[in-house]
């Protein structure tokens, strides 16, 4: 009669490949877990970065006239109020015209093509950044266009521009930022 040692009995097959698929699991599970994360991050950095943008970047640089950032406040603010939040620029995408609407486009483009390195290493962060870029363009273009949307829809972007004090509600998208800011 043989005596079998733990060490030296072989485990049916079914328990090695029960094994590698318990490996194979866990693989995927950690691949799907850095997908999510990687587009979790990357949409609240969005709107923590669309905040500080509209905040010192389109208001603090782009009071002072001259500016190449001034066509935000200058212009765009200007044409929101004088016409009920509607701005003419953004009937139409015609990119010859030197509009506030091809400005924004243009720098919208330029804030993606930064982020373009993110590619290489969180390839589903930098999808998530050109996602958000998209939806940020057709918000803000949809509540220029159609006024009593945004009124609605996005509140604070309406009260941005036609309350008496255009210094808070920074957010376009979403007024996380400014409600964790007291902004």
């Amino acid at each position: 009669m043989k005596i079998h040692d733990a060490k030296t009995t072989k485990k049916p097959s079914h328990t090695r490949w029960l094994g590698f698929l318990r490996i194979k699991i866990r693989r995927e599970v950690k691949v799907v877990a850095f997908i999510i994360a990687q587009i979790a991050i990357a949409f609240i950095y969005s709107i923590f970065l669309e905040w500080c943008i509209h905040k010192y970047v389109l208001h603090n640089m782009g009071k002072t006239r001259g500016s190449v950032f001034s066509f935000h406040f200058h212009e765009h603010h200007s044409k929101s109020r004088r016409n009920n939040f509607k701005d003419p620029s953004y009937d139409t995408l015609n990119f010859k015209i030197d509009n506030g609407s091809r400005k924004e486009s243009m720098a919208l483009a330029g804030l993606l093509a930064i982020h373009i390195p993110l590619a290489l290493m969180f390839p589903w962060a930098f999808l998530c950044l050109a996602g958000c870029t998209v939806h940020y363009f057709i918000a803000h273009l949809k509540s220029h266009r159609e006024p009593e949307w945004a009124r609605k829809s996005l509140p604070w972007h309406y009260a941005h521009h036609m309350a008496p004090n255009q210094d808070s509600n920074w957010g376009v998208r979403f007024d996380w930022a400014d409600r964790l800011l007291g902004t």
